[in-house]
């Protein structure tokens, strides 16, 4: 994974705070002033902190990927220098990503093949492989601007469900309304991010400790998300795990999505192991 120059992310925290205490005092005079009558006056939405793109470059997707996860780099948190402010269309209160984001059109993971024509019809090319790690059934759909991976799940039944997805097409709608053209900023700005700023191996981290997967000893849940000037990737992960410990050989959640010139170009989602 290529580590590029970190992105910057600027602000005025106290000014955001005389901006609420000023609007305080201006909605209290507001209401006194229509105290007696019948009309009722509503406040405007709050404002939520968010942040910035920069680096990195998304593989091709692939049945058995290995996906980048950090190495051993180290988070140093730096006081915060302001916060990002959120227009009416965008949500009140960010959550972090997690595995119900891994949707495109409506299409949950896990779905089956017959799930996805029921909404995007027949693929221009469908090919059956069989994966050469575990040796089961993959299925691979493509459809203009998108692939999906199927693959055979290690129950009973057998059935093939939708574990990886690749989009370049701006016709899909991926989680939280996000789609390739979409501007880097605004996409951070619909999910969580921690107070402060952190760095981890060139990256600025929106929100939890990337270092926790790289120690290896983590038996809890693990969920953070990093930017750069080319790449916004997200992961989440809990337990239970093979050894007890989390690494990258157990099934994680992820989002990558790569940037250029400041706006989403493509976008990859996966469950499943991180490295096999």
């Amino acid at each position: 994974m290529n580590h590029d120059h970190p992105g910057t992310w600027r602000g005025d925290t106290g000014r955001l705070t005389d901006l609420a205490i000023m609007l305080m005092v201006t909605l209290s005079v507001i209401f006194v002033g229509l105290a007696g009558c019948s009309h009722s006056a509503t406040t405007p939405s709050g404002q939520t902190p968010t942040t910035q793109p920069a680096s990195s470059q998304t593989a091709p997707i692939q049945t058995s990927a290995s996906q980048p996860t950090a190495s051993s780099g180290q988070v140093t948190t730096t006081p915060t220098t302001g916060t990002w402010t959120t227009t009416g269309s965008q949500i009140a209160s960010p959550d972090r990503f997690s595995p119900a984001d891994l949707t495109v059109d409506g299409i949950l993971v896990g779905s089956t093949p017959h799930e996805v024509e029921q909404v995007l019809g027949v693929p221009v090319e469908s090919r059956a492989d069989i994966d050469p790690v575990s040796g089961l059934d993959v299925l691979t759909y493509t459809y203009d601007g998108a692939q999906m991976i199927f693959m055979e799940a290690e129950e009973a039944d057998s059935a093939l469900q939708l574990k990886y997805v690749e989009v370049t097409g701006r016709g899909y709608v991926l989680t939280r309304g996000i789609r390739v053209g979409d501007k880097a900023s605004d996409v951070l700005r619909l999910f969580h991010r921690d107070p402060g700023q952190a760095n981890y191996e060139g990256y600025m981290v929106l929100y939890g400790d990337p270092n926790l997967l790289d120690r290896e000893v983590t038996t809890h849940e693990i969920a953070f998300a990093y930017y750069g000037e080319r790449e916004i990737y997200f992961l989440y992960m809990k337990p239970p795990y093979m050894t007890g410990q989390a690494t990258i050989y157990d099934e994680m959640a992820v989002l990558r999505l790569t940037v250029d010139d400041e706006i989403i170009t493509k976008a990859f989602w996966m469950l499943g192991p991180g490295a096999e």
